[in-house]
């Protein structure tokens, strides 16, 4: 009896929770339309990726880690830095290739919603790089 109550139990809770995480992720992905603006204070980062590894971008402030995205082999996407992150002093661009060895950090960046972020992925990924342009 105590192990049809678990399983009962298991598959209510199971689905509320895969239902949970997937809402979560949703939320947390960058808009695509290039028709959306970023949030007030939101910074650009725009990701030119030159190298053949699909790569999953990061932004480091403070110790901590947060993903701004994918960015597939060979293209260009638009990333948003959020206004949390954007306002710290102490920001770096981490790029991981997916599958790959390696990885990019990147020296400190200046951030500020009247600059945009550029990073360039190149083939070999210690040449890559990372620059601020005024908007």
């Amino acid at each position: 009896m105590k192990t049809i109550r678990s399983l009962i139990t298991y598959a209510i809770l199971i689905p509320i929770l895969v239902s949970a995480a997937s809402a979560q992720a949703a939320r947390q992905r960058p808009s695509k339309d290039p028709g959306v603006a970023p949030a007030k204070g939101a910074v650009k980062v725009e990701v030119v990726n030159d190298n053949t590894s699909d790569v999953v971008v990061y932004a480091i402030a403070g110790g901590t880690s947060t993903r701004l995205g994918m960015v597939t082999a060979k293209t260009t996407q638009t990333l948003t830095l959020s206004p949390q992150i954007a306002s710290r002093s102490d920001v770096r661009i981490l790029v991981d290739p997916i599958g790959g060895f390696g990885a990019y950090f990147s020296d400190p960046v200046l951030v500020s919603p009247d600059r945009e972020i550029r990073v360039t992925v190149a083939p070999v990924l210690d040449m890559s790089n990372v620059a601020e342009f005024p908007t």
